[in-house]
């Protein structure tokens, strides 16, 4: 359990931090996509420890060919409204690593749908969706290559795009701003 009471109160007295858990799919599907097990219970432990600490709280999800039918609905915003959650993140599987599952990747069609329902849904649910795939303008963009993202991993490291996961450095070696901005910002501008 990465999240315990402990480090939430500790996140809380912080006060500029804000939890985006991972939530995959049900239990069955979450064990799977994250090789371990009772991974949807101690997540939502987690999560439900975040928003006792009155800590602004997110829940994002891969969407891939085994839980886009189970999260990209109005039950599922609603499940995640109703327990207290303030924003979502829908973000698409992208197979890269030793390990891809390209099988696991939307389909074209699939990908204009998550668009349409996180733009219709931001109209009408009392949640914030966060879409870090398009500007202002509704322009295609890399949220890696803006520098505007990153992913600190379970291990410390830090991740420019917290889908890819591809790591460039860890946090515990010194201050987090130095390492993301001189390690993460600047590097992947020109990788990307």
């Amino acid at each position: 359990q990465l999240i315990t009471p402990d480090v939430a109160r500790r996140l809380a007295r912080i006060g500029n931090a804000t939890p985006l858990l991972s939530i995959e799919g049900d239990a069955a599907t979450s064990d799977i996509r994250r090789g371990n097990r009772q991974v949807l219970d101690r997540t939502l432990r987690g999560l439900e420890v975040c928003l006792e600490a009155r800590l602004l709280t997110g829940v994002a999800t891969s969407l891939c060919q085994s839980n886009i039918d189970q999260l990209l609905n109005d039950a599922w915003l609603d499940h995640l409204i109703g327990l207290g959650v303030h924003y979502t993140w829908f973000h698409t599987y992208r197979p890269v690593g030793a390990e891809a599952s390209p099988e696991l990747a939307l389909r074209p069609d699939q990908l204009v749908r998550v668009r349409e329902f996180v733009t219709s849904r931001r109209a009408t649910k009392p949640i914030a969706i966060v879409d870090a795939y398009y500007d202002d303008q509704g322009d295609a963009l890399c949220p890696m290559a803006a520098g505007i993202t990153h992913h600190v991993g379970p291990s410390g490291y830090i991740e420019p795009c917290p889908i890819i996961q591809l790591a460039v450095d860890d946090a515990r070696t010194g201050s987090f701003y130095a390492v993301s901005y001189t390690h993460l910002t600047l590097p992947t501008k020109r990788i990307v």
